[in-house]
């Protein structure tokens, strides 16, 4: 039987602590009040999210209609555990209470440890581990936040308000099955009220600002996306701009504009301080309020202080005998940076039917080091990420994963191949080295609308390789066009309906054309 720490013993509550109203953090019977956790650790559960199911053992502790499960299966490591995703809409107040209740069921773990972070995740952090007296029964745990984390160097846990959870069961593969044993989480309660608003200053640097303004506000769900309601001001007028509002607690996302709405923060949706609504459309900023607190000095449109943030540019070409390619969630995943693969993933790709390449960028800091790989769908369970094992750029100690290791320039165009550390090779070569031409070919159609007839352009006395691409990425028609040929007719009864992309290329040059059948 593994043990993360040493062990102390449980507390077990069968009622309200007397004095205290308890607040309530999560107890999965409604959206307010419910999140999924997300499994670490390694397969067969890294990255999936933890089911909510209804109560299988509506008895003893806890009643209530719905309760989080966790699994464990062989392959886990001794640390796998899950965390919030999303952290939770109340957070854990650790300021106007002192303990945190915690409803278990275990069907063989001997403990359990509970650990606090701020929201996002990150240091500082609180953990304490208890003994789970009990398998086969909920059981109701008392963590006590006036005592230190049990990690080296953590904190009391009082005096903070916590935005993410993590929580750790004992693994112990003794039962037989695809999931070696199941654990349910429930009603995770505090002894106090958060406080309801706290002071925070917010403070952006407009130095590198290219337009004209006249006033910064701070606009945000806190005050309806005011024009004016938040005016900033540069008190010594060094180019850098404060306000201090009084927020409300928990999470609230915000941005910084320019005179009423004329112009605004303008963030990628893969920076790290954003939140994207579900439908895609809105970026804005958020920050989880814990207390008063004056906020780092950031560029406008940036998450980090100007002078200090790189740009990534990402594009990926498939192999051409790739026939399952889910266009619509291509995207960059793994590495401890950029998560599972789903379909809200911020880190998905657009795919470009110009150049039959799927493209994308990221903004973090300089220095930025970090592991990765591609997948070509959602599937949470990494089954359709690249296979590069074995070659160049793959680390064999980390998934075989790509890895990029201390960016520093502003711009940085990372190429590369689905499955392939070498694009040369890729099928549907990534060929930006050669300039875009638009005089290789005219293209029409005959009368019936059956194929396409290109003219090529007799000056041009070189071997074409002419390929149509639909816009799912996939190679329908391919062919290589001789010297001497002036006419190519290209087959299109055998398309479905839609757009598609022709490609010429030669040796030094290249033109692309959409066309519709």
């Amino acid at each position: 039987m593994m043990k993360r720490l040493l062990l102390l013993t449980a507390l077990v509550i069968g009622a309200l602590v007397c004095g205290f109203a308890q607040d309530i953090v999560l107890n999965f019977d409604s959206a307010s009040k419910s999140t999924q956790f997300q499994f670490f650790g390694g397969a067969p559960l890294e990255g999936q999210l933890s089911p909510i199911i209804e109560n299988p053992d509506k008895s003893g502790v806890n009643t209530s209609d719905s309760v989080c499960v966790f699994y464990e299966a062989a392959g886990m490591q001794a640390f796998a555990g899950g965390f919030s995703n999303p952290d939770p809409s109340t957070p854990v107040d650790g300021v106007n209470s002192d303990t945190v209740f915690m409803d278990v069921w275990t069907q063989d773990a001997d403990s359990v440890t509970l650990k606090f972070e701020p929201a996002g995740g990150g240091a500082p952090s609180w953990e304490q581990t208890l003994a789970i007296p009990t398998q086969g029964a909920w059981t109701r745990l008392a963590f006590d936040l006036k005592k230190a984390g049990e990690a080296a160097g953590q904190p009391v846990g009082t005096g903070t308000v916590w935005g993410r959870i993590v929580i750790f069961f004992d693994l112990d593969f003794t039962v037989p099955g695809p999931d070696s044993a199941v654990h349910y989480v429930d009603n995770i309660t505090t002894n106090g009220s958060a406080p309801t608003s706290s002071d925070v200053t917010f403070i952006v640097d407009m130095n590198s600002y290219a337009g004209s303004f006249t006033q910064p506000y701070v606009a945000g769900a806190f005050n309806g996306w005011s024009a004016d309601a938040n005016p900033m001001s540069d008190a010594n007028m060094d180019g850098i701009w404060e306000a201090t509002i009084s927020m409300p607690a928990g999470e609230q996302e915000y941005k910084f504009q320019l005179d009423g709405w004329a112009d605004d923060d303008k963030m990628l949706k893969t920076d790290v301080c954003v939140k994207v609504d579900p439908s895609g459309q809105f970026v804005n900023r958020v920050i989880t309020v814990n207390g008063p607190a004056s906020l780092d000095t950031v560029c406008f449109s940036s998450c980090y202080a100007c002078g200090n943030q790189t740009y990534i540019d990402v594009e990926l070409g498939f192999d051409a005998s790739f026939t399952d390619i889910d266009t619509a969630n291509v995207q960059i995943t793994g590495g401890g940076n950029f998560g599972a693969p789903s379909t809200d993933s911020p880190f998905i790709l657009g795919y470009d039917a110009m150049t039959g390449t799927w493209k994308g960028q990221i903004r973090r800091e300089k220095g930025f080091t970090s592991y990765f790989t591609f997948v070509r769908a959602a599937c949470g369970d990494f089954s359709c990420k690249e296979d590069i094992s074995g070659q160049p750029c793959a680390d064999p100690g980390n998934f075989n994963d790509r890895q990029w290791v201390d960016i520093q320039d502003d711009t940085v165009a990372y190429k590369a191949c689905f499955g392939n550390c070498d694009e040369s090779t890729c099928g549907l070569a990534i060929n930006n080295q050669v300039p875009v031409e638009n005089n290789l070919f005219g293209m029409t159609y005959d009368l019936i609308g059956q194929a396409a007839v290109l003219t090529f352009e007799g000056s041009i006395a070189t071997e074409k390789q002419i390929t149509v691409i639909d816009l799912a990425g996939r190679v329908v028609f391919q062919t290589t066009v001789q010297v001497g040929t002036d006419q190519l007719t290209v087959p299109m009864s055998a398309m479905a309906n839609g757009v598609y992309v022709i490609q010429a290329n030669t040796a030094t040059q290249r033109q692309t054309q959409k066309f519709m059948k």
